[in-house]
């Protein structure tokens, strides 16, 4: 990178890496930057995009209906090492940041992961205090927070998001200036459901850890064990084949009486058309409508049924909402 540093936090976007943030040292004092970084693999090359509007180390990010979003971290004010509850969303098309609302506490090292157009935060740790619990879910649309439960406190933790289930892993505990403990937790959050649950443990306790989905396999790298053990280098890998997958929406074959050839014209000319039931047809409307008015999702995700080839659990084609110039439903039956 043009810039070195740790503690920095990095999204993918439009094919390209973006490293965000963090901190460099000199001499024995931290120094954190604003910089943003940009990694083009398929050139191996790095360019420069706008400054965030703050330094901030241990930020956590995610990127979501063509907009990056940079949640929390830590900074220098007034030369005390401090969390931020700052929001910074980064437009790529006009190179500028931005603030949006503030997230409802300060957090530090927390987790995020972004599920059917909203960010779900996880724990994290204030720096002049300690480890931090919750789920706060953040909605780009309307720019705006709730809190959906209370949890266990614990910050650095993994987060992997799979068949829109969020898994979170591992962790620690921080208080007074320290880490404390690392965690071997292995969770699941689903957000349909606002349910969390114990899925088992890791195989040691880590904290500060990278984790990533391939395929059905989860995989949990590195960390700390704030222990004897120290840093680590081992990996874990858990394999989801005893999942249950979600249930796919009612398929033609399904005896739905009331269908559409329902089409979606896009303000870019281009013509998508698919053979749904009414019941799919009306909650597009519903979410066309909410949108229209204020609320609701960026995108919509419409059922490809029988298009579903291929080694996959479902299709869906997301259509965005300021993309739409109109659309058309011709309703028939079929026997029951």
């Amino acid at each position: 990178m043009p810039t070195a540093r740790a503690g920095l936090t990095a999204v993918v976007y439009d094919n390209k890496i973006y490293a965000i943030g963090g901190y460099y040292n000199v001499g024995t004092s931290v120094v954190r930057t604003n910089k943003v970084e940009v990694y083009d693999p398929s050139t191996d090359s790095w360019t420069t995009a706008a400054n965030l509007l703050t330094a901030r180390s241990w930020a956590s990010s995610v990127a979501l209906d063509g907009k990056i979003y940079v949640f929390g971290g830590g900074a220098l004010v007034n030369g005390t090492s401090t969390s931020l509850s700052s929001v910074e969303s980064y437009d790529p098309i006009s190179n500028t940041w931005s603030l949006k609302n503030k997230m409802p506490i300060a957090a530090n090292a927390a987790a995020t992961a972004s599920v059917d157009g909203k960010v779900y935060m996880f724990g994290g740790a204030n720096l002049l205090t300690s480890s931090i619990g919750g789920i706060y879910e953040y909605d780009p649309a309307l720019d705006s927070w709730t809190l959906k439960q209370n949890t266990t406190v614990r910050d650095s933790s993994g987060i992997a998001v799979y068949h829109d289930k969020i898994y979170l892993l591992g962790g620690g505990t921080f208080s007074s200036g320290s880490q404390l403990s690392a965690l071997n937790s292995f969770d699941v959050y689903d957000p349909k459901t606002n349910t969390f649950n114990k899925v088992g443990s890791l195989t040691s306790p880590r904290s500060q850890l990278v984790s990533a989905v391939i395929n059905n396999n989860l995989y949990i790298i590195g960390g700390t064990s704030l222990g004897a053990n120290g840093t680590l280098k081992n990996v874990e890998m858990y394999t989801f084949e005893n999942e249950s997958t979600p249930s796919p929406d009612p398929t033609p074959e399904s005896g739905n009486k009331d269908r559409a050839i329902f089409t979606v014209i896009l303000t870019t000319g281009l013509v998508k058309e698919f053979d749904i039931s009414m019941v799919e047809v009306n909650k597009f409307i519903a979410w066309y409508e909410g949108k229209e008015a204020g609320t609701g999702t960026a995108s919509y995700a419409i059922n490809k049924h029988e298009n579903n080839k291929g080694p996959f659990t479902s299709r869906k084609d997301y259509v965005i909402f300021k993309n739409i110039l109109s659309f058309e439903v011709d309703e028939y039956s079929t026997a029951e």
